[in-house]
């Protein structure tokens, strides 16, 4: 194949992905200059582009992509910690196969703080955003301006009150059944490990964790610490777990019946259950696990985890992208969507 059909079929393979929707297309020179060609070959790729309607040239000169071909299309950004997780690979699957219904395009773009310049610069340059929080809280004055832009979902967390839509499968009231769990076994201790930086989920997540200790007289010791964002939550869990059963005399007995454990994420169990084990105790009988968010591996582990497991959230992702794509209407539905009620798992963790 020539060499400037080449270039053409890459700048178009680009524009079908939104590699340009926040910037601009390269010039000539720039193009040449990034590929090693000549300017001329640069601008034959262009001219094969322009022919074939994918590009045009506007009323300034500057090449632009065709209506077509990019500009019509509902560009819909995917914004998540720049830390990968199984929670970010679980939503963007979804909202991948959701936005494929709808032949809307999907960009997924990392930011690396809350503050970071490229959680705005996506808002002002796509239709519509969807927003995966870290564990850090988004501070006031960027929550400021995310809701002076008129097309965004939060997935994951409850910030609707923000006034920004959200998607949230895991509402703290339904962590009860997590802990009802514990005392249906009649346990007299269930600890909480919180093995990341507490952030307005956690807090919510502890928050019913004491309400429970009130409402049953169970006591219980929050384990945790001041943690860095972005570290490994299954090796503080596995640190935190380790340091807490060193304690003389140990927390844990196994003549004193079974200990509770409700874990703040599924990887904070994991960490969690090998200390328990290198303790030389025995998880599901000394002592009894639940997490809150499965992300999909909590039945593949040994033992499997006790925990909720997040409701499919496709009917919700396609009704706020259909939002997102007829532009100009308004939301017309709760601003908080949440499951009725979460899908309980119970594995060997709690014994069963």
């Amino acid at each position: 194949m020539v060499k400037y059909k080449q270039i053409s079929q890459l700048l178009e393979k680009r524009i079908r992905y939104g590699d340009y929707v926040s910037e601009e297309l390269p010039t000539e020179m720039n193009l040449a200059s990034e590929i090693g060609v000549s300017r001329t070959t640069a601008r034959k790729a262009i001219m094969h582009l322009i022919d074939r309607g994918v590009l045009m040239r506007g009323e300034n000169g500057r090449v632009l992509c065709s209506e077509e071909h990019g500009q019509q299309t509902t560009r819909v950004a995917f914004l998540t910690p720049a830390w990968p997780s199984s929670e970010m690979h679980i939503w963007r699957y979804a909202l991948e196969q959701a936005a494929a219904k709808l032949d809307i395009q999907l960009r997924p773009i990392d930011y690396v703080h809350p503050d970071d310049p490229a959680i705005l610069q996506a808002a002002e340059s796509f239709d519509g955003i969807f927003l995966l929080p870290g564990p850090e809280a988004f501070p006031q004055p960027v929550i400021d301006r995310l809701k002076r832009c008129p097309r965004i979902v939060v997935v994951g967390q409850d910030y609707s009150w923000a006034n920004l839509l959200s998607i949230h499968c895991f509402p703290p009231e339904h962590i009860r059944q997590l802990l009802d769990i514990f005392s249906a076994r009649h346990l007299t201790h269930v600890d909480f490990l919180a093995a990341q930086p507490i952030g307005p989920t956690m807090e919510g997540r502890i928050g019913q964790w004491w309400a429970f200790k009130r409402d049953t007289g169970i006591t219980g010791e929050l384990i945790t610490s001041q943690l860095k964002p972005y570290t490994m939550t299954a090796h503080n869990g596995y640190e935190l777990m380790r340091q807490y059963l060193k304690q003389t005399p140990c927390p844990i007995k196994p003549e004193n019946g079974p200990h509770g454990l409700l874990c703040g994420s599924i990887n904070a169990s994991i960490g969690a259950s090998r200390a328990v084990t290198d303790a030389g105790l025995k998880v599901g009988k000394d002592v009894l696990i639940a997490a809150i968010n499965g992300e999909e591996i909590n039945r593949y582990l040994q033992p499997s985890i006790t925990c909720l497991e997040s409701r499919d959230a496709s009917a919700y992702l396609e009704k706020s992208l259909n939002w997102i794509k007829l532009k100009t209407q308004a939301w017309d539905g709760p601003i908080l969507m949440e499951p009725a009620a979460p899908s309980l798992y119970i594995g060997e963790s709690t014994g069963h």
